[in-house]
């Protein structure tokens, strides 16, 4: 699932940016605003007309990520919050989760509980299944 939702995302940056206007600052060389024909909006650091550095990626639907980009794909540190509350802060290389990380996500049902995966990436995929409750993970750090 996962997987696939970093290749949409490769595929909606990189088909946003041919179809795009700027609408505040420089987004050639310096730091701007541009919102994309399908409802997107970077706002950030360019380099050469490439989304470079730090930045912030929201979608239509309301996912954001905030964070590195290198040559117009999320790259380096940033925090991806969906639409849905689901969160992922750790380490991107080629618009997928790669590298360390943090996952979290309510249980369906219980807006009051929360899950949390710790641990490395691969790819965009979880390189263990290990899974805990936040709850558990705060009682054990005290």
């Amino acid at each position: 699932m996962k997987n696939i939702l970093a290749i949409l995302t490769f595929v909606l940056i990189n088909y946003s940016l041919a179809n795009a206007q700027c609408i505040e600052g420089n987004c050639f060389d310096g730091n701007g605003k541009q919102i994309f024909k399908n409802g997107d909006m970077y706002n950030g650091l360019w380099v050469k007309g490439k989304m470079e550095g730090q930045g912030t990626y929201t979608w239509k639907n309301g996912d954001v990520f905030k964070g590195a980009f290198v040559e117009g794909e999320i790259e380096g540190r940033g925090t991806m919050i969906w639409s849905n509350g689901d969160r992922y802060i750790g380490t991107w290389e080629a618009n997928k989760m790669q590298g360390r990380g943090h996952y979290i996500w309510e249980t369906p049902g219980d807006a009051m509980s929360q899950n949390k995966f710790e641990g490395d990436w691969i790819e965009g995929a979880q390189r263990f299944k290990d899974v805990q409750p936040v709850l558990e993970i705060q009682q054990q750090e005290k």
